[in-house]
């Protein structure tokens, strides 16, 4: 998960990290989509109030529908691992507390922010290393845990105070809601599915 700072809330970007270790190609239990229709697939829980659902990769139009509480995958998981990244936007400003919620077995949940924009709170999260990219300083916050299918974890996102001293850096920059583009894989947080079963 990463959390970058907008001007009017906050936008979260995530990448689920699946993981199928069994031989079988796995396509998930029964659903109904937006039009009424069953399919088979996955539903992913998203906290309450997300808003403008966008799909970043893993996923194509038709393999997935977005629903009042989140959004269902009808993309079968094969052998092997595969992600699924998506971006999401929370109305509410910092300080602010969703609710996560996990759809499958999690082995690791981490939570990158721009340093100097926000803290991160929650049960079990620890601060981690800082991560530099394309010039941007990032805070890790770790999960030291498994979540089972069904847990849920408050995090709180907080505002981080600005050193005077770097009012005119680039964590500032991004703490005052300039643009951050999509986090690559190597500093986005994840989660980590295994295995994936209905």
């Amino acid at each position: 998960m990463f959390i970058p700072a907008k001007p009017g809330g906050l936008d979260v970007q995530e990448i689920f990290q699946l993981t199928n270790s069994t031989k079988q190609t796995l396509t998930g239990g029964s659903l109904v989509d937006p039009n009424g229709k069953q399919k088979t697939g996955w539903f992913i829980p998203l906290p309450q109030g997300f808003q403008n659902l966008s799909v970043q990769q893993g996923l194509s139009k038709g393999d997935y529908a977005v629903v009042k509480d989140g959004f269902q995958v009808y993309k079968p998981v094969k052998p092997g691992t595969a992600e699924i990244g998506i971006v999401y936007s929370l109305s509410s400003n910092a300080p602010v507390t969703f609710t996560k919620k996990f759809p499958f077995t999690t082995n690791a949940l981490l939570i990158d922010v721009p340093k100097n924009s926000f803290t991160i709170a929650g049960k079990g999260l620890q601060q981690m290393q800082t991560l530099t990219d394309q010039g941007v300083d990032y805070v890790r916050y770790v999960y030291n845990g498994a979540f089972q299918l069904g847990d849920q974890i408050d995090i709180t996102v907080n505002p981080a105070t600005a050193t005077a001293a770097g009012a005119n850096s680039a964590d500032n920059k991004v703490a005052a809601g300039y643009n951050v583009p999509w986090h690559p894989d190597g500093h986005v947080a994840f989660f980590t599915s295994e295995p994936l079963s209905y």
